[in-house]
């Protein structure tokens, strides 16, 4: 979601198990949500989409589903602008 809770669709999701050497990729569907099974252990998962900052937070997966939940805030911009 943004920072009004709006839902943001189709966002990148990323996890990754450095110690493994282990990285999945999912897209958020229109309810900006996503499903990736994956093997117990300690993923650091982020967020992006264009117009936002990347969101990154550590999650703990186990034997049950693990829910994580993202604000988005506007930024991520590369873009200069010159006033005369």
């Amino acid at each position: 979601v943004d920072e009004t809770g709006a839902v943001l669709p189709y966002a990148r999701v990323t996890v990754r198990l450095a110690a493994l050497g282990f990285e999945k990729s999912a897209t958020t569907d229109e309810a900006g949500q996503f499903r990736l099974e994956l093997p117990a252990g300690a993923y650091e998962v982020t967020a992006e989409i264009d117009g936002f900052s990347l969101s990154r937070k550590k999650v703990e997966v186990g034997s049950r589903p693990a829910e994580v939940r993202f604000t988005l805030h506007p930024g991520g911009f590369d873009e200069e602008m010159t006033v005369v």
